[in-house]
Formats: C-alpha cells, structure tokens, sequence
C-alpha cells in the first residue's frame, strides 16, 4: 500500500516535470526562409501543438478531467509543442505578465483531448482583457471556428478565444518538419 502510495506521488510529480518545456517554441517570422529553418524540439515531437496569437507569453493551467493531475505549460507567441498525458484537460486558468486569471464559467470550459499519437492541435490562442480587441479580427477571419471563454481575477476581466487555425499550422510544421506525411489530429 505505501509503495503503491510513493509511486503514484512520484508518478504525478514526474508528469508535472514533464510539461514544462522552455525550448519548444517555435517563432513566426515574417520571412518565408526563417519558416523553413524551425524546428519542433525533442526526438519524437509528440505531445500537443499550440498557437499562441497574441501576446509574447502565457502560462497555460491545466487540470485533468479523468483524474486529479494538473500541468502548466508556458506558451510562446508562434507555434510551440508541449508534452502532456493521454486523456481529457480543462483550461482552469493562466497567468498574463504575472497576473492569474481563474476560469469564471462553469458550464461553458475549453476541454482538450490528447490521444495517443505524434501530436495533437490544442488550438490557437488570442487573450484579450477585459475583451478580445479589433484589431484581433485579422486572425479571427481565417479561422475555421473558436469559442470565447471568460475568465476573471482580482485585476479584472479577461476573454481567452481558442479557435480552430489547424490548417495554417500544419502547413506551416510541415513545411519546418519537411514531411508532408505528418499527421496532427484536433483536440477539442
């Protein structure tokens, strides 16, 4: 029973490790040529692939909905990969140039699921507070969909948009990966 106990700590604490990953940024730049040079980081480039659209950094809170695991992943502007465990995550929160933001809807929660595979589009991220601005329309537009999800603090309001941009994201990875085979399945 104590083994079982220990394990299962060590279990968690070694997942929570695992989805920090500071070097997997991927940059957008304006030039075609530097598009070609990026990379994903690691060997086996697996684990959920976001696009985050505005703002130069966030730090994404996930909490699993299938058990009592929790991740936090910090997101670039541009395309980053971060690993994270198989199953279902709720967005319950993020933190914007050191203020926390704590999801306000209990009805209405971006959920993502990762299934075994290479890799899975989380979605692209725009942040807005206490909305999303116009000038933020320009990504909007080539969006297929998104869904809007208010979240809240003691600062204030703010609105996270997740859409789905998919297909400029895999264009763009297949082109850095220079395989055209790549397979990325949507989570949510």
């Amino acid at each position: 029973m104590k083994f079982l106990l220990i394990t299962a700590i060590l279990v968690h604490f070694l997942i929570g490790c695992a989805s920090f990953d500071f070097n997997s940024s991927l940059q957008k730049s304006g030039n075609v040529s530097a598009k070609k040079d990026l990379k994903l980081s690691g060997p086996s480039a697996k684990g959920a692939v976001w696009e985050l659209l505005s703002g130069n950094q966030l730090s994404l809170h996930l909490k699993s909905v299938d058990g009592q695991a929790q991740s936090s992943l910090i997101l670039r502007e541009g395309i980053s990969t971060h690993p994270i465990s198989y199953g279902h995550w709720e967005l319950s929160g993020f933190e914007l140039d050191g203020i926390s933001y704590s999801s306000m809807n209990v009805s209405k929660k971006f959920i993502l699921r990762v299934r075994p595979g290479p890799l899975t589009y989380a979605g692209s991220i725009i942040i807005g507070c206490p909305r999303i601005s116009q000038a933020e329309n320009k990504h909007l537009k080539k969006m297929k969909f998104f869904n809007r999800y208010p979240f809240s603090s003691r600062d204030g309001l703010c609105e996270v948009v997740v859409g789905n941009n998919q297909k400029e994201v895999i264009s763009l990875l297949r082109k850095t990966h220079k395989n055209e085979n790549l397979k990325i399945k949507i989570g949510f």
